[in-house]
Formats: C-alpha cells, structure tokens, sequence
C-alpha cells in the first residue's frame, strides 16, 4: 500500500503559505521522516508533474525535490512498476533506504488523493496560492490522471549500456569504475536531474606496496564521489588551519583513512604510510575531474546536469586553491613552499621555522568617539567599523573614513556595512557604505538595539529591548514583527530558515524567518542569559540565574529531542559548540569552571583553574580550547579537558571583558597588556599596552590589531616584521 501524509499543523497556525512535514509509506513503512517542515504548496506540484510524466508521457526517470530536509526523491520507471529512491544530499551524501519497487498505477492513484488534499486545505484556509499557477496546472494534471491510462514506456534511447574504468597511475592515486547498464545517462529527461547519475561504481585507492583500497557504495558511484569532494575541501581546510590530524571516510564508508598531517603519515587498518597530504587532496579532485569527463563522454548534455556541475566545481576550485600555495606543516623544519611571484600570499607569515617575536607599531589612532558603554568594534572586509547608541563610523585599514551615519535612537549595523539608523520619528536604511540612505521610513521612535542580521533579503533588528523587526532591504518595509509576551528582554540569533527568540521569561520562540510565523515554543521557566547558538542543527543556550544555571539543547527547527544539564556555575558565558560536545565557562568560589557536555547532555568532565574574576570567554583553536578571564589570565585545553598550558595575568583586570581573537596561526589575548601568543607552545610573541579602559578588540587579515578604549579613542597597529628560528643554514629573517 502507498500513501502519501501532508501534514496538516499549517492550518492552526493560520500562515499565508502552508509548511508542514511530509511523508511517503510504502506497507507502512516511511521513506521520508526527515522531511518535517516542506512547503507543500510547491511540493505536492512537483510531485504530480513527477508522476504524470512517468504514467502519462511514458518518461522514464524523475524526481521531486524536498530542500528543507536535504532529500530528493528519484523515480525510475520499470515497466508497469517504479524504483523509488531517497537521496539525502546532507554529510554523507547518500541513499537513505534500499530501492523500493511500486505498481505504477498504486502510486499514481496516491499521488491524485494526495493532490485533492491540498486543493481541499487550501480551498478551506482561503490562502492566496490556492489561485496560483502551480496549483492550477496540478488541477489540470490530477484530472488527465484521475481517467488517463498508463502509456508505454520510452525505449528509443536505450544501447547496450556503458561501462568506464580508470586505473590507478601510481601510488596515492585513485581509480574508478563506473557501469551505466540501464543507459541512464542518455536519458533525455534526466540530463537536469539526479536521478541520472544514480548509476553504479567503485572507487579504488593505490596504496604502496602493492595494496589497494575499494568502495563500492551501495548508493552509486557519483554521490560516493559528492562526498568525496566534500571531504578534500575539509582536508584542504585542515592544510591551511595547520590542524595535527585529519580523518577521513569516503562516503560514511569503511575503512577510514587517519591521516596524521605534522608527521605526514596515512594510517589504513592498522598499517602506516608515509603521505603528501597536498598531494593526496589533488588526487580526490583530479578523480572528480576525470568521473565528470566519463560521464560528459557517454552524453555530452549531462555537462548541464546542476548536480554535476556543482561536484566538477567543487573539484576545480579545490584544485585552484592547491594551486594557489596551500602548505601544510612539516615535520623536519624544511622551508614550505613559496608562494608564485606575482601572486598574493594566503598568508602574512611565511616562515619556515618556529615563530619567535613580532613587532607592532602604531599606524593611526582617531579620537573623540562616543565614550561609554555603548561602543563596540565590528571588523569587515573593508575595515573596522565603530558602532555605538548614536553612531556608527567605518574605516579603511589605512585610516581613511569611508562613512559616518547619526542616530538618535539607536542605529543597528552588520559586518557587511549595512546600517539601520533610527531617529525620533523616522527609520533610515544604509546598504552601501559610500552611498547616502537607501530608503527612509516613519518609525515611532522607540530605541533600537546594536545587532543586525542580513539575511535573504530581510534585514533582523530589535526594538525597544523586546521587539524583533524583519525590514525589507530594499524598501524598507516591515515584513514582520515579532512581540514575545511576559518578557522584558529579547536575545536573537539566525539557524538557517529559523530565527531564534530567547526571551529574559525563559521562553525560547523558533520564528520562520520568511513570514515572522512561530513555529514552536520551548518552555523551561528559567530566563536565558544570552542568544542561542547554533550546533549543526540544534542549538544551545544557557538559562538561569545567581550561581545556579543550566544548558539547554534541542533541534532548531521543530525544538524536539531537548536535553536540559544543570551546572552549578555563576556569570556563565556564550556556548562553544566543537564537534559533538559544547563547552561553557563560569564562575564557582572566585575560580574559573569550564564544563564540557556531550550530545546527549551527559557532562563529561568539567576543569577550574584560578583565572580570577569572570565573565570568561571561550574560542575555539584547532583542536582545544582557550579560556580567557578580564585580567589577561588565559589557559589552553585540551580535546579532552588536559591544560595544555597556562599564561598569567598581564596586569589589572579590564572594565569590561573583552573575547579574545585567533587569526594566522597566533592567539591574540586581550588585557591590560594585549598579548599576541603561539598557541602551540604557549610563547608571548608580542606585547602592545592597552591600558585597563580597553573595552574591544579586532585582528584583521594580516594580523593589524585594532584596540577601542572607553574613553572612545580607537587605535590601529601595523605588523611591522616577525623573527622566526630555523633550522638548517639559512639564518633568522626579520
């Protein structure tokens, strides 16, 4: 039995377009339980055009896309019978279930009361899209399917299959084979689709001494191959991060390649080689590259297929960056590699030894900005910008000033450059920062919040402490507006299509970011101290109050699977999501406490270290973890909680806490004395006095340090040259 389930939770909620879960059971069984938040006024469409083209036209591959859940749904005709597929293009990319094979006319007569269902809801909600054009070329579909009868499948394309091998050239090096029995490729409607490339595979990995690897996916030879490509963009990330180890699946599948990147080795079940890992990720993209070309050779019109595309570009732009000088560490102290004359150099410090000393030298300093506390700095690409209660004020990296915008009611801005001014009767939007006001609305004077969030078209800002506003980027418009009740204080944060409401009444509000619709709420009765923060697709936040606070988890979309671990910690800061586990720092009996929880709450160890007087902030460094205190006071720790090392207090504490930066390579760790520190080692490679008024701190990309005192004077600081110990004969260069 086959049955198509829309859910039907839209129409409560009264929303102008309906979204809701969707699912196909096949004897029971549901295919698509990922799939809880689908707009099914595009969705059931698309799949009635899916279906009406296998059993009326005779087409033989199609599929219906589901872009919140990440999945699509491939169809292949068999005959009088289809093979369904679910496609879950998410990390690892692959088949969710094995195929499963349908009478054709089952799934069409599904497919038709399905359809009926959503005219019927739609018709008793009164939405607009119930007039739309999707809706109305359903309509006309459902009634060619309702009396139409199955036409015979097309033939004329079919051969007698394909089949494409690759061997392996030499050692590290990958090879494939690929066989299209059903002449899928040739396909003519399935030269835009995925369903195409659904085709069967192996991928085989030449390793020295005459060993080899293989996979053979279950799930086809190209989405083996999607992941892949995926996973040597991660591995070039490692390279320039200069992370220590890099672990690597193709495809989810086994065995799993360790690649340690300091020692240069590859470890495959048990056994170790020496390995080039820059050469290895060039080996990942050329396969790309060379699977691509095996394909566009059976069919020259599958280099337009926007699945193919996006894999071939990927590899191409992986190759392009190798290219362009990404060096990994090395072991032995020999010099990395140079970058191309005439090239720009990824990175500021291109030295081949252990790095000693930099030195810094004050570039410009502006002064009489408003003083208090208010002001903050917002690094963008073209420099830092200065925004406070009353003015917001960007510069280039050289001193010049680029704009300067006036509020008297708050102005809220965005790393981009993008600026909400409110004033006591009018609202005036900036998009370009050397372009006057884009648009200029009344407004009722209320006082707007520092933080603004750009995203698809919306501008996101708070209003009076509680009032979350959508504007229009382009007009100016209110979209949305969101008013939590029982609430004094708001706390915002953007998860993919959701917006995140942490309220002070400890109520957290999941709002659709498209209409301002919420989605669900999550009770605890304890006020949330500060933004929720993404987590793949949770979140987490921290609520309580005085030295008693918990975490709380759940799935950003829907708030399901919650968790909720109390920890006994005072003046907690932001979570710090790495991996599977979260980190949080606090306060307990004057000490810093630094908890860590896994993904299903369970704390798995928690470390205190007498830092001095919070609140704390956390960063993420590679693979640790930096804990720094308002006094200068910082520790490294490790993966698993060890202190890796500890660096003292660099003076008085700091009227307020400023996070500390990590950029280049180097640790930058604000204080009474800004100290600029290896992160390996623990070493101070510089010192710059800040003075206790420092209340912000910027490092941009060639490690210029930029400090914001209270007193409202900002201060640029230039990187002048760095000393570095090398081994070998050549001598330190400065």
């Amino acid at each position: 039995m086959i049955r198509f389930r829309a859910g039907t939770s839209w129409k409560r909620e009264r929303s102008t377009l309906p979204k809701d879960s969707f699912s196909l059971q096949v004897d029971g069984m549901d295919l698509l339980g990922a799939a809880t938040e689908e707009s099914l006024a595009s969705l059931i469409p698309e799949l009635i055009s899916a279906v009406f083209n296998l059993t009326a036209r005779g087409q033989v591959l199609d599929q219906v896309s589901l872009p919140e859940a990440h999945l699509e749904l491939a169809f292949e005709r068999r005959g009088t019978e289809a093979e369904i597929r679910v496609v879950d293009l998410g990390r690892p990319a692959r088949l969710l279930h094995r195929v499963v094979r349908v009478d054709l006319g089952e799934l069409r007569d599904a497919a038709v009361v399905c359809g009926k269902g959503l005219i019927r809801d739609l018709a008793e909600a009164r939405l607009e899209v119930r007039n739309g054009r999707g809706i109305r070329q359903m309509e006309r579909a459902l009634a060619k399917l309702e009396h139409g009868v199955l036409a015979p499948a097309r033939k004329e394309y079919q051969q007698t299959g394909y089949s494409y091998r690759a061997s392996s050239p030499s050692q590290y090096q990958f090879g494939f084979e690929l066989y299209d029995d059903r002449d899928r490729l040739l396909c003519p409607e399935g030269t835009s689709s995925l369903s195409s490339l659904l085709f069967a595979g192996s991928i085989q990995l030449q390793l020295p001494g005459g060993r080899s690897e293989r996979w053979n996916p279950s799930s086809g030879l190209f989405l083996l191959m999607l992941e892949l490509s995926r996973q040597g963009t991660d591995l070039c990330h490692a390279l320039e991060l200069e992370e220590n180890r890099f672990e690597l699946a193709p495809g989810g599948l086994s065995p799993v390649l360790r690649i340690d990147l300091v020692e240069r080795s590859l470890q495959v079940d048990g056994r170790s080689y020496s390995l080039d890992a820059q050469a290895f990720a060039r080996g990942i993209f050329e396969l790309g590259v060379a699977i691509a070309f095996a394909i566009t050779a059976r069919n020259p019109v599958q280099s337009r297929n926007p699945y193919l595309v996006g894999m071939l570009s990927r590899c191409r732009d992986g190759l392009s960056h190798l290219r362009a000088g990404t060096v990994a560490p090395t072991a032995d102290g020999n010099e990395a590699l140079e970058p191309a004359r005439g090239r720009t150099s990824a990175r500021p410090l291109q030295i081949p030894g252990r790095l000693r000393r930099l030195r810094y030298a004050k570039s410009w300093e502006k002064h009489k900005l408003e003083p208090g506390e208010s002001g903050r700095l917002i690094w963008s690409r073209e420099g830092p910008i200065f925004a406070s209660s009353e003015v917001v004020c960007g510069w280039a990296p050289d001193g010049q000033l680029l704009f300067r915008r006036l509020a008297t009611q708050g102005a809220a801005s965005s790393p981009d450059g993008c600026v909400v001014a409110a004033g006591a009767d009018r609202l005036i939007g900036f998009a370009d920062r050397h372009k006057s006001a884009r648009w200029i609305r009344s407004y009722d004077g209320t006082s707007l919040a520092p933080g603004l969030f750009r995203r698809n078209g919306l501008l996101i800002c708070v209003a009076d402490s509680r009032i979350v506003l959508a504007l229009s980027e382009l007009t100016g418009r209110e979209i949305w507006r969101v008013v939590p009740s029982r609430t004094r204080e708001v706390h915002v944060s953007l998860q993919g299509t959701r917006v995140l409401l942490a309220t002070e009444s400890g109520t957290l509000l999941g709002v659709d970011l498209e209409d301002g619709q919420v989605r669900y709420r999550l009770r605890v009765n304890l006020p949330f101290v500060g933004p929720a923060v993404a987590w793949g697709r949770r979140f987490a936040a921290v609520v309580g109050r005085g030295e008693q606070h918990a975490m709380v988890s759940a799935n950003a979309h829907s708030a399901a699977g919650d968790w909720m671990q109390e920890l006994s910690v005072g003046q907690p800061g932001s979570p710090l999501p790495r991996r599977n586990r979260v980190w949080l720092a606090g306060v307990r009996e004057s000490n810093a406490v630094v908890c860590c929880l896994g993904a299903k709450g369970k704390l798995l160890f928690e470390r205190s270290l007498p830092l001095g007087s919070g609140p704390f902030h956390l960063l993420g460094v590679r693979d640790a973890v930096l804990i720094s205190s308002r006094s200068g006071a910082a520790a490294l720790f490790g993966p698993e909680g060890q202190v890796v090392w500890k660096l003292e207090a660099a003076g008085d504490e700091l009227a307020r806490a400023v996070a500390p930066c990590f950029a280049r390579g180097v640790l930058v760790v604000p204080g009474e004395r800004v100290r600029v520190v290896d992160p390996v080692s623990g070493d101070v490679l510089a010192n710059l006095r800040a003075g206790v008024e420092l209340c912000d701190l910027k490092v941009d990309a060639k490690l210029g340090l930029y400090l914001l005192d209270e007193d409202g004077s900002l201060s640029a600081h230039k990187l002048l040259s760095h000393f570095a110990v090398v081994s070998g004969q050549r001598s330190p260069r400065n």
